[in-house]
């Protein structure tokens, strides 16, 4: 009969089985839970309803509920938030080492009433109509995200987790967006979809940088339609006509007729580039720090 695998076998087959797969394995046997919670736990992706979790893209629950009355709405959100108790506990609990390359928020509501905490390293986050503020009430981040996407009406940025993600995304499903405090965040990668009042915005952020610095290599990016792009830096040669400049040392797809700026920053060589992206998907607005 052949001997069995060594620690260092086992480890490495655990670490890289599939989550879902993983769970019930070592759920039957003694000697794998033994040393499972020292094995990282590597998961593709955690989606976060408010009515079920999925792992790696297999729901853990099924989207089935009472119908809620009028005077069974709190009961009913209180169950809602039990069930995510359970199910993070029953899946997550005892792993001191939980890999997920991307998690999503969805509509999730009374984080506070589920008081479970689970740290975990973290690649990629986004939430849907969620309050950013809620979510350290369920997930510890071990380390700054890469990418952070936001989708709200009005959208929070005064948070640490806002802070020290490595590139923002913000975007609504309707016209509106709000993004107040944009202009002073620290990140240095930044990507704005569907923003009204545009063109305030942008200069609110311009006008900022110019009077208090910004880092070199920082890119604020805006999608935009095509003619509305057009229309934007036409105007800007009101405000800004004297920095223009053809920014030849730029390897870019300019648009093609628009005009482009190298506006300076109070005090310092630093320059902000102001100039329209143009490719076969989108037109972007950029903004980018350099220094001459």
């Amino acid at each position: 009969m052949p001997n069995g695998l060594t620690y260092l076998s086992l480890r490495c087959v655990l670490e890289y089985l599939d989550a879902l797969k993983r769970i019930p394995i070592t759920l039957r046997s003694r000697v794998l839970q033994r040393i499972d919670t020292r094995i990282p736990l590597r998961i593709k992706n955690i989606d976060i309803h408010n009515r079920q979790v999925i792992i790696d893209n297999k729901p853990i629950q099924p989207n089935r509920f009472w119908k809620v009355t009028d005077d069974k709405v709190e009961l009913e959100e209180r169950r809602r938030a039990e069930i995510t108790k359970k199910l993070f506990i029953y899946y997550l609990r005892g792993k001191s080492d939980i890999h997920v390359d991307k998690v999503l928020f969805n509509g999730v509501r009374n984080l506070e009433n589920v008081q479970v905490k689970i740290s975990m390293t973290v690649n990629k986050l986004s939430a849907h109509l969620c309050n950013i503020a809620d979510f350290h009430m369920v997930i510890s981040l071990k380390s700054p995200l890469q990418e952070l996407y936001l989708t709200n009406q009005v959208i929070i940025l005064d948070h640490p987790i806002v802070y020290t993600a490595r590139s923002l995304i913000l975007k609504t499903n309707k016209r509106g967006i709000r993004v107040p405090g944009i202009e002073k965040l620290p990140n240095k990668k930044v990507l704005v979809h569907e923003c009204s009042n545009i063109e305030i915005l942008v200069l609110r952020i311009i006008n900022y940088w110019i009077e208090n610095g910004k880092e070199v290599g920082t890119e604020y990016l805006f999608q935009l339609h095509y003619n509305t792009l057009s229309s934007i830096l036409q105007r800007f040669l009101g405000r800004f006509n004297e920095f223009q400049n053809k920014l030849e040392e730029v390897d870019d797809h300019f648009h093609p007729k628009a005009s482009r700026f190298l506006i300076p920053i109070n005090g310092t060589s630093l320059r902000i580039q102001v100039y329209g992206r143009v490719n076969r998907e989108d037109s972007k607005l950029v903004l980018s720090v350099v220094e001459v």
